[in-house]
């Protein structure tokens, strides 16, 4: 079975490298298949804890210098209210948006529930009663489209907490991504996204992101550039708890 394996770091760039080391050292060798056909992959599962100086290099969308995926800034703006509402008008080139079904999640008979907007008020609420609770969260698991579809997103629930001084602690379930390729834009999309739009409103300060992925994969093709990646040269004063 490919191995359960974990990160944690306090810099992004440190966390991209620690995660294809664990893949390529520890990793499973198997054959997937997807909306792209068959691929060969070395697999892992692991959990990805990130805080301090990793959050606010995400914010930047400081990506790792050797990050063969250029169009984060673009890919970015399908995580957004604007871009979400022109989807709906025309969708024309994607059946979903992993965004739109955390803030527009077809629920039946034509109603759409913004879950991301809830998960902001449940915050609020939780700040202003000074308690914290667990059912702040939101899906992307569409069953009736999902289950017979040939893509499905790829992240599929978002949990927060909020703890006493206004600090939210956030978790991300994710089905599968491409650890090489995809892994830093659609962390830094997807964190920023909650960034702006549940935490910021609520005053309050995001401090840590656990990411469970259930496969966390290096292609085969990309195996020897994966490998040549190195550490990026960090100041160390800025890493912080």
């Amino acid at each position: 079975m490919a191995p359960v394996l974990s990160v944690e770091e306090t810099n992004f760039h440190n966390a991209c490298i620690k995660i294809l080391r664990n893949i390529l050292s520890q990793g499973r060798k198997i054959t997937l298949i997807d909306n792209r056909g068959k691929q060969d992959v070395i697999d892992s599962c692991q959990t990805i804890v990130l805080s301090g100086y990793a959050l606010e290099q995400i914010s930047r969308m400081d990506t790792h210098p050797e990050n063969p995926y250029l169009s984060t800034p673009t890919y970015c703006k399908e995580w957004t209210p604007d871009f979400l509402n022109e989807h709906i008008k025309n969708p024309r080139h994607k059946d979903y948006l992993a965004y739109g079904r955390l803030a527009a999640y077809p629920a039946s008979n034509g109603i759409f529930i913004n879950q991301i907007a809830a998960m902001r008020d449940s915050l609020a609420k939780q700040l202003k009663g000074g308690y914290a609770c667990n059912n702040s969260q939101a899906i992307t698991w569409y069953p009736k489209k999902d289950l017979t579809a040939e893509a499905s997103p790829f992240v599929q629930r978002i949990w927060a907490r909020i703890y006493p001084g206004g600090k939210i602690d956030a978790h991300f379930y994710w089905r599968a991504t491409d650890a090489y390729n995809h892994f830093q834009s659609r962390m830094i999309c997807i964190l920023n996204m909650f960034k702006r739009e549940v935490a910021d409103p609520n005053g309050c300060r995001f401090i840590r992101a656990v990411c469970v992925y259930d496969s966390l994969y290096v292609n085969a093709a990309d195996i020897a550039s994966a490998g040549h990646v190195g550490m990026a040269a960090t100041n160390p004063r800025l890493n912080y708890f």
